[in-house]
């Protein structure tokens, strides 16, 4: 594939992204809706929040200085938001399991809001420079936001658990550790990250990893 058929296949892709992401969204709202009205889940309302949320930060996101022109990047990233509107409550009574799975998400939550914070309108789905962040929850790990979004993930598989949904986080989680790597390598091209590395080590959680 020569350079000009791939970049009018991104631009393509591109001018597919929003009106895709608003119909998937929809289709999870009234699932999460549904799913709510039955059993006035906390969970459910924290997945429709945060599912939400990414997905206004990404309409109002600025454009980026240089973005992924890797089918793989763009492939990965729809698969991983795609498996998070697959996800499905699941009533739980074990109050222990119910109390962590809680904590989790909330710290989750909590996070993704301060990382959020942090990022303002350079938040974006698809790997690309749109500024680089240091500050913040930015000077402990490399990507705080996939940190709050484990978590949160993390407790949904503890609190709501079944096959499917084990399944799906796990490919999620793998897919957010895919996409902090792609972001990385075309991070790697700009100096101020290369000098943010050398100050900050870890990628999600600070001592471990």
């Amino acid at each position: 594939m020569d350079a000009r058929t791939k970049r009018l296949l991104l631009v393509a892709a591109s001018n597919l992204v929003n009106p895709v992401l608003a119909l998937m969204w929809a289709i999870f709202a009234a699932s999460t809706w549904i799913t709510w009205s039955r059993t006035h889940s906390v969970v459910a309302l924290l997945l429709f929040f945060v599912n939400t949320l990414f997905a206004v930060l990404f309409v109002l996101r600025r454009s980026s200085v240089a973005t992924s022109e890797n089918p793989k990047d763009w492939m990965i990233t729809a698969a991983t938001i795609l498996l998070s509107f697959s996800l499905r409550v699941v009533p739980e009574s074990e109050i222990v399991r119910v109390a962590i799975a809680r904590a989790l998400q909330g710290v989750g939550v909590a996070i993704i809001l301060f990382s959020l914070g942090n990022l303002g309108r350079s938040f974006g789905l698809i790997p690309a420079n749109r500024g680089i962040k240091t500050h913040g929850l930015y000077a402990y790990v490399r990507h705080p936001l996939y940190t709050g979004e484990m978590l949160f993930y993390i407790g949904f598989m503890v609190g709501s658990f079944t096959l499917p949904n084990f399944a799906i986080c796990l490919c999620i989680l793998l897919g957010l550790n895919v996409r902090a790597s792609a972001e990385e390598r075309l991070l790697r091209r700009d100096e101020v990250y290369l000098k943010y590395l050398g100050r900050v080590h870890y990628r999600f959680f600070p001592g471990l990893y």
